[in-house]
């Protein structure tokens, strides 16, 4: 009772998880040790004694950590055993998005040059102006945004390459077959996980999103200020 009690009061305070996942289990083990030599000094000790009660704290710790740990490991391992390819790319890439966002505006706004198959085929542009980007055929059309104008320019390039010669940190992310969208100007998303549609900011143009991509799209967008 007094273990529930403490998780739903530590949840309407709005305690912040860390801290609360650290003080939790300090109260747990304190509550407990106080109980348990509490019980020895009525039973036998007859007196309370600050040296017995600190055995009884490491005594508490040391029984409580080894099921806690063992749970731990083992939740662990059944969950990396039974989690997807896929998924656990996505996580890949959603954390890759927490990395990338603390240098976001610096990157966004160095001009980059991308480079097609042909000799001298290039694209100078920022990252911050690439709307997305779709490919067809030998081509990808990039979808460029500036000046709340869109145009758009030809590269012959597949889009796995245009993608690999973009930063590391960058929220250009492939999210279908064909296409790449820059998730700092997606507006609003809909849809559901067998297919999502992302609308442009300023524009309204919709972005598909493929199945296989839904999850790792929805969660990176969590992680863009402003973005849906």
């Amino acid at each position: 009772m007094l273990s529930g009690a403490l998780e739903i009061g530590s949840i309407r305070l709005k305690i912040k998880s860390k801290f609360r996942l650290m003080a939790l289990p300090c109260i747990y083990i304190g509550t407990v040790s106080v109980f348990n030599h509490s019980y020895f000094v009525v039973a036998i000790y007859g007196n309370w004694y600050w040296k017995n009660q600190l055995l009884f704290v490491l005594y508490t710790l040391a029984i409580g950590l080894f099921p806690i740990i063992f749970i731990y490991l083992v939740n662990h391992h059944a969950r990396k055993a039974t989690l997807s390819p896929q998924v656990i790319e996505a996580e890949s890439i959603v954390k890759n998005c927490q990395d990338r966002l603390a240098n976001i505006e610096p990157i966004s706004s160095k001009l980059l040059t991308l480079t097609g198959e042909n000799k001298g085929d290039k694209i100078q542009i920022a990252l911050s102006q690439i709307l997305y980007i779709k490919s067809a055929d030998n081509y990808c059309e990039l979808a460029i945004f500036n000046d709340q104008r869109v145009s758009h320019q030809l590269l012959r390039s597949s889009l796995t390459s245009i993608l690999k010669q973009l930063p590391e940190k960058s929220l250009v992310l492939r999210c279908h077959r064909s296409y790449a969208v820059n998730l700092a100007l997606v507006e609003t998303s809909s849809g559901n996980a067998g297919g999502l549609k992302l609308v442009m900011k300023s524009i309204g143009v919709n972005v598909p999103v493929s199945r296989t991509y839904v999850d790792t799209i929805k969660q990176a967008l969590l992680l863009v200020p402003e973005a849906c």
